[in-house]
């Protein structure tokens, strides 16, 4: 199983140094207020599902299969950082739950933000690492990292940056992501679409995997934590399954999640003009 992450742990500050509301935010924000039919009821337990839907077609593409045949949902968030936690407790209580626990966790080193406590605070403790960034070339390497997840355990659990690795901002080519697909089997570019390029390509494979999306940056969004949790799974028959243990975990994690960001993101996302604005 692979756990892919999305989130760039970063922020936008203009001069005098506070987040930068873009232009096309502010301009969405006053439309939703402006809406006379607008209400401010809780939104259902995984998120709203017109914002769940529109960030997996973002990040699988709308003429996915895993879409069209129904194996492939979302869970609203809190941010990057709650994607990662709710799939770290998904992992942790149900991942091969007829053997052994969550297997060994693989983080690239160097890895930033807060994604090992995320992993710890749901209780994985065997975190352990594979290396991605060269010295002497000041780059990703990928022969080392190969060599590090051809000894991985089975059932080993491998963290990914899709895209805007966090903290070196280097990437893997097109090609070097196909080699790391094919040892797994044994086991930003400012595109939406090159940028999810790599996880389009292990979907096509038919990879199961986990999908932490973070839009409070690239929308502008800071303080409304607006993310989801992509789940890929084999088969539509495990889909609600994994969502009804996932809403039983939301329930004791944050009950419900905010509104406003993921209808401003979900306008975005579903208007063209202002598609293209982003």
């Amino acid at each position: 199983m692979c756990f892919s992450s999305l989130p760039l742990f970063t922020e936008y500050l203009n001069e005098e140094g506070h987040g930068s509301l873009l232009p096309m935010t502010r301009k969405v924000m006053l439309q939703i207020c402006s809406d006379p039919t607008l209400t401010l009821d809780y939104l259902p337990t995984l998120g709203l599902p017109e914002f769940t839907r529109s960030a997996t077609e973002l990040a699988l593409g709308r003429d996915s299969p895993a879409i069209r045949e129904n194996r492939a949902g979302g869970v609203q968030t809190l941010g990057g950082t709650g994607a990662i936690r709710l799939g770290a407790e998904l992992l942790q209580r149900w991942y091969n739950v007829g053997g052994a626990r969550c297997g060994p966790v693989y983080l690239s080193s160097p890895s930033g933000g807060s994604v090992a406590a995320t992993l710890q605070g749901a209780g994985i403790s065997d975190i352990r690492s594979y290396r991605y960034w060269d010295p002497d070339k000041k780059g990703f390497s990928v022969e080392p990292l190969l060599e590090d997840l051809e000894v991985a355990p089975e059932q080993s659990v491998i963290v990914l940056y899709a895209s805007a690795h966090c903290p070196t901002g280097a990437e893997p080519s097109h090609a070097d992501w196909k080699q790391i697909a094919e040892v797994m089997m044994g086991l930003c570019w400012g595109d939406p679409a090159q940028d999810a390029w790599s996880l389009r390509y292990f979907v096509s494979l038919g990879f199961e995997l986990l999908c932490a999306q973070s839009f409070s940056t690239n929308f502008g969004l800071y303080s409304d934590r607006v993310g989801s949790l992509l789940l890929v799974l084999k088969h539509s028959s495990l889909l609600l399954a994994v969502q009804s243990q996932a809403a039983s975990l939301v329930h004791s994690l944050w009950s419900r999640p905010p509104g406003g960001g993921a209808r401003l993101v979900t306008m975005v996302l579903n208007n063209p003009a202002l598609l293209a604005e982003w």
